[in-house]
């Protein structure tokens, strides 16, 4: 066991001497990985096929990739925003509908949440993996219930970029805007404020996902704050098993189509990277817990101690 820790102090100590450089390389990867994703947005869709540019050259992803691990978070945001409308240029008007909405979720809150704005991407990620109820136990272990709004930014865009193409043969063929049809605009834009209430009114299954990655991350948080031995390990396996019962309860009751199998998988496979990633952050000695109390002309002070183990 000492063997183990040791090997994982190595690898903590490696990690924090090229810390900014691997954060560089992470980066690196996650925009290449997103900017592909953008790049091929109309490959599971067919329905929007018409309205995606031809593929690009795999040294402009390299490049956007770049700019992604270098630049800001907000600034990289921005450039998601972007390449998203020119790869819809085709369409003008859904284009500018999709990225007015994507600024509008970025000015009103990415930017004032620096921290937790990563888990509009994070949730993305996790559902293109499989592994969704990963980022609800990360949030509560890690950041907390602040983290919930970001987590439903997410779950609502991955949920409606099938709606694409709805959208878009809803504002019909408007590439071109000339004084001829510009007449026919407000009955254009008519159908499609229909459209989008009808798909808000139907498509209901991210109200529902989104309630259960919000009451995860509550569990998590909460019993991860308290005090007794083991909360850490208890809010992870407690946090994932909710997660995956409030799923079943949930596709029972609303009718959403779910696969048992990948939850069950999903869930198991998140929990074993939470164990992962808790091993590298910190592990506690329990047997040698103690506490402590004291008191000053103000306040009485309960402390409890609990060391970190290390390697001999």
């Amino acid at each position: 066991m000492d063997q183990l820790f040791r090997i994982r102090d190595t690898i903590v100590k490696l990690y924090k001497r090229a810390e900014v450089i691997i954060r560089l390389v992470l980066r690196f990867l996650i925009g290449l990985l997103v900017f592909s994703l953008i790049d091929k947005l109309g490959d599971p869709m067919a329905q929007v096929s018409s309205v995606i540019t031809p593929d690009r050259g795999t040294l402009f992803l390299v490049l956007l990739a770049l700019l992604f691990a270098v630049l800001p978070m907000t600034f990289g945001y921005t450039l998601m925003v972007l390449d998203i409308g020119m790869q819809m240029s085709g369409t003008l008007l859904p284009a500018i509908v999709v990225v007015l909405a994507l600024f509008f979720i970025m000015v009103f809150y990415v930017r004032l949440a620096p921290r937790e704005n990563m888990f509009v991407l994070a949730v993305i990620l996790g559902y293109y993996f499989k592994l969704p109820f990963l980022i609800p136990l990360i949030a509560g272990m890690y950041f907390g219930i602040t983290s919930i709004i970001p987590i439903t930014i997410g779950v609502f865009i991955w949920n409606f970029i099938p709606s694409l193409g709805t959208l878009t043969a809803a504002l019909g063929d408007t590439s071109a805007i000339s004084l001829d049809n510009i007449a026919d605009l407000p009955a254009t834009f008519g159908g499609f404020y229909d459209t989008v209430l009808n798909l808000l009114k139907t498509n209901t299954n991210w109200i529902v996902i989104s309630f259960v990655f919000a009451m995860t991350v509550l569990v998590v948080y909460g019993v991860s704050r308290l005090s007794f031995n083991f909360a850490k390990e208890l809010s992870i396996v407690g946090g994932a098993l909710f997660c995956m019962v409030l799923t079943f309860a949930a596709s029972l009751m609303s009718n959403i189509d779910i696969s048992v199998g990948g939850t069950i998988g999903g869930t198991l496979a998140s929990l074993a990277i939470m164990f992962v990633i808790r091993f590298f952050d910190c592990v506690l000695d329990y047997k040698h817990a103690e506490s402590t109390n004291f008191q000053d002309e103000d306040n009485v002070y309960y402390v409890k101690v609990i060391p970190k183990i290390k390697s001999s």
